[in-house]
């Protein structure tokens, strides 16, 4: 299941980078949001463990997208000497539970 979820955020984290340039980063961002949720809404109603790691692929979609979008989005709005603490500060927060499994 974790598999599913971070084979899938990590493939899709440079197409949504990408993507979130020319095309405005506001409604890939936005789009990230609702397609993580609707995967963890269907990964609640899941009946198999089939449905469940399908479910949880497009989950970890949406969470490459958030994971692109909130760094863009940092790099925007933080004056740029500030911008690698904020990211140091953040990353043991974002590894931790990938680590312990959860």
């Amino acid at each position: 299941m974790a598999t599913a979820c971070l084979r899938a955020a990590t493939a899709s984290t440079p197409l949504w980078g990408k993507l979130g340039d020319p095309y405005g980063r506001k409604a890939f961002f936005q789009a990230a949001i609702v397609i993580f949720l609707a995967g963890s809404a269907l990964s609640g109603l899941a009946h198999s463990m089939q449905q469940l790691i399908a479910f949880r692929a497009v989950q970890g979609i949406g969470g490459g997208g958030l994971v692109a979008g909130a760094q863009t989005i940092v790099g925007d709005v933080v004056p740029p000497g500030s911008v690698a603490a904020i990211r140091g500060s953040s990353a043991p927060f974002s590894g931790s539970p990938v680590s312990s499994g959860r």
